[in-house]
C-alpha cells in the first residue's frame, strides 16, 4: 500500500481538506462514493467507447492462470486508441469447450455490439480455433485472427524443437544447466553476486521468446561466470562437485559462446518482431511487411553459413505465416499510406530486391 503513489496522493489530499473533515462510513463508501467512481470511470472510457461506432473494435481474449489455480479468460476491447478492458471470466467450472470458448466471446460481442467488431483475436489453441467457426456461422463478417506474439513464440519453439535445430535445444539445456545450479545452490548465487550486478533468472517456457531472452542473459553475463569459476574459492564453496564441474565445463566452452551468438543473431529478428506485435498500437497494417522484413533479416545471418538451416527456417516462417494470414492483414497492409509513398518504393526490399510494378491509381501509388 505504501508503495502505491495513490497512497500518497490521498495523504496530500487529506492533509489539504478543510478542518475537521471526517471520513466516509462503510456505507457511503459502498453505496454512493464507489457508485460515484464507477461514473467517473465509464466517463473517462467514453473517448475509447465512442470510437467503436466509427471506426470499430477488435475483442482480444486471454486465458491464464492465477496463483490459486483459477482458469481465466480476459477479454479486452482495441481500437487506435488503445485497449479497454471488458470483462473477465472465471472459467474454473466449465470445460475449455469450443462452445462454451464460444459463448463467453458472444457475449463479449454482443455487449459491444456485433456491427462494432470487425474481428476476434485468440492464441492458437485447439479449442479456440474451433470456437472460430462457432462465432463465424453467427457472424460471418466478423474476421478470426490468431495471436501474432503467440504465433511467433511457437515459430521459436518449432525452430528449436525440430531434429534439424537439436544442437539449438542441447545448447539451451546446458545454458538452462549452468542457471539452475547457480540459482540453485544458496552459497554459489552467493558467490555469483560477488562478481556480478545482474541477477540470473529462471525464465517459464511459457515466458515469450524465451529460448532467446534465456541465451541473452548468459551472454550477458558470460565475463562475471568466467570469472566466478576461475577464481580458487570456486572449488570449496561446491558441495556437489558433478554438477559445478558441468557449470564450468560450459562456461568455459568457446564453442558453447560461439554457437549462443549465432543463435542469438537469427533469433533477433524473431524477437524484435515479437516485441513489435506485442503492443496495443494498431500495427495490424503492417504486419505483412515486417513479416517479410523478418524473414530477409534472417536470410542475410543464415543463408551464407547454412543454406539447409535457412530452408528450414524459411518453411517453418512460411508454414506459421500461412496460419495466422488473414485477408484482414492483407487489406490492412493495402490501406497503410506509408506503403504507396515513392520515399518507400524506391528502397530495397528486405531480401535485396528492387520494389517494382507500381502505377498510379487514382492519385495514389499502388504497389503490386
Amino acid at each position: 500500500m505504501l508503495r502505491s503513489p495513490y497512497w500518497h496522493e490521498m495523504v496530500k489530499v487529506i492533509n489539504e481538506a478543510p478542518k475537521g473533515y471526517k471520513s466516509p462510513n462503510y456505507e457511503k463508501a459502498r453505496t454512493m462514493l464507489l457508485e460515484r467512481e464507477k461514473a467517473k470511470v465509464q466517463r473517462a472510457l467514453t473517448r475509447f467507447t465512442n470510437e467503436w461506432v466509427d471506426c470499430v473494435v477488435s475483442i482480444v481474449s486471454d486465458g491464464w492462470t492465477n496463483i490459486r489455480n483459477q482458469h481465466l479468460i480476459n477479454v479486452l476491447g482495441v481500437s487506435a486508441s488503445g485497449a479497454v478492458f471488458i470483462t473477465c471470466h472465471d472459467s474454473s467450472s466449465i470445460s475449455a469447450s469450443s462452445q462454451n470458448i464460444a459463448d463467453l466471446l458472444l457475449q463479449s460481442i454482443r455487449d459491444v455490439d456485433p456491427n462494432n467488431v470487425v474481428q476476434v483475436i485468440t492464441d492458437n489453441a485447439a479449442n479456440c480455433m474451433a470456437a472460430r467457426k462457432v462465432i463465424e456461422r453467427i457472424h460471418p463478417h466478423i474476421f478470426w485472427s490468431r495471436c501474432l506474439v503467440h504465433t511467433l513464440n511457437l515459430l521459436m519453439h518449432d525452430i528449436v524443437k525440430h531434429q534439424e535445430c537439436g544442437w539449438i535445444n542441447d545448447l539451451y539445456k546446458r545454458g538452462k544447466q549452468v542457471i539452475k545450479f547457480i540459482t540453485g545452490h544458496t552459497r554459489v548465487n552467493y558467490f555469483y553476486g560477488t562478481h556480478s550486478t545482474f541477477q540470473l533468472l529462471k525464465l517459464a517456457k511459457t515466458r515469450f521468446a524465451s529460448y532467446y531472452l534465456t541465451f541473452r542473459q548468459l551472454v550477458k553475463v558470460r565475463q562475471a561466470l568466467t570469472n566466478m569459476v576461475c577464481v580458487e574459492s570456486w572449488d570449496e564453496i561446491n558441495t556437489d562437485r558433478d554438477g559445478a564441474n558441468v557449470a564450468k565445463d560450459t562456461i568455459l566452452d568457446m564453442y558453447f559462446w560461439s554457437q549462443v551468438k549465432y543463435v542469438l543473431q537469427f533469433t533477433k529478428p524473431i524477437y524484435y518482431m515479437i516485441k513489435f506485435g506485442d503492443s496495443d498500437r494498431p500495427i495490424i497494417g503492417e504486419v505483412y511487411e515486417q513479416m517479410d522484413s523478418m524473414l530477409g533479416q534472417i536470410k542475410d545471418i543464415v543463408e551464407p553459413r547454412d543454406i539447409t538451416l535457412y530452408n528450414y527456417i524459411c518453411a517453418e516462417v512460411e508454414n506459421r505465416w500461412e496460419m495466422l494470414n488473414v485477408p484482414l492483414h492483407v487489406f490492412a497492409y493495402v490501406l497503410t499510406p506509408k506503403y504507396y509513398h515513392p520515399s518507400w518504393l524506391s528502397t530495397l526490399a528486405p531480401r535485396g530486391e528492387a520494389r517494382e510494378n507500381h502505377t498510379k491509381i487514382k492519385g495514389f501509388t499502388k504497389y503490386i
